[in-house]
C-alpha cells in the first residue's frame, strides 16, 4: 500500500535534519506547514474526516491503541492519514484539481518542480522529499517524470 510506504518513509525521516535554506522553498524555519486541499497538519481527525464527504474508504495502519487511520476520497483525489492523539499527520492529493503547494500540482513535470524548489535533499525511490523543521513535502513522480502524488506530512 502506497500510503503505508510513505508513512514509513516519514517515520524514518524523524531523525533526519532538514533545512529549508539550502532549498528554494518558500517556507522557512519556524513557518507553519502549508495547507493542502484545504486541510492542515494537526487538524482534528473528526473535523477533517467530515469535510472529505460521504464517499470515503477507511484503512487502519497499525495495531496500537492510537493506530493511524487513512481516509481516502478517490473521487476528490485526497487522502488523509490521521491519529486520534496527533490529528492529521499526512495530506495527499492525487488529482490536479485537488490542490497545490506553492503552485505545484499533480501533473506538473519534474523539471517544473526542480525549477521551483531546487533539487530535493532526499529521495526514496519515486519520492522526492523537501524537509522543513518537523514537516516534509513529498512529491511522487510517475514513470513519465510527472507528479502523480503530492503530500505534506509530519516527520516522526
Amino acid at each position: 500500500m502506497r500510503i503505508l510506504h510513505t508513512v514509513v518513509v516519514l517515520g524514518l525521516l524523524s531523525g533526519a535534519a532538514g533545512s529549508a535554506h539550502a532549498q528554494r522553498l518558500p517556507w522557512k524555519h519556524g513557518d507553519t506547514p502549508p495547507t493542502l486541499a484545504g486541510f492542515r497538519l494537526h487538524e482534528r481527525p473528526d473535523s477533517a474526516r467530515a469535510r472529505l464527504g460521504a464517499d470515503v474508504t477507511v484503512d487502519t495502519l497499525g495495531t496500537s491503541d492510537d493506530a493511524a487511520l487513512a481516509y481516502t476520497s478517490r473521487r476528490r483525489g485526497i487522502s488523509l492519514v490521521t491519529s486520534r492523539l496527533d490529528g492529521v499527520a499526512i495530506i495527499y492529493v492525487t488529482r490536479r484539481d485537488a490542490g497545490m503547494l506553492d503552485s505545484i500540482r499533480v501533473g506538473d513535470t519534474r523539471e517544473r518542480v526542480v525549477r521551483r524548489w531546487g533539487n530535493p535533499p532526499s529521495t526514496d525511490g519515486p519520492n522526492a522529499l523537501w524537509l522543513v523543521d518537523d514537516w516534509v513535502i513529498v512529491v511522487e513522480l510517475g514513470e513519465d517524470k510527472k507528479v502523480v502524488r503530492l503530500a505534506v506530512g509530519r516527520q516522526g
